[in-house]
């Protein structure tokens, strides 16, 4: 099983455990997760559709 538990991390936080604890997670998150968060955070929160609508 790959995802065994879960938790909520602001991404700087998320950044340094990535890189002090690399064995704790996939290469492919490794890889992935700067052009994620900088996608994340670039993102225009108004073309997100708001819950309920």
């Amino acid at each position: 099983d790959e995802v065994a538990d879960w938790t909520w991390a602001e991404p700087s936080a998320l950044r340094d455990d990535v890189a002090a604890h690399p064995h704790r997670y996939t290469a492919w998150f490794r890889h992935l997760l700067d052009p994620a968060l900088a996608a994340a955070s670039s993102r225009d929160p108004s073309s997100t559709p708001k819950s309920g609508a």
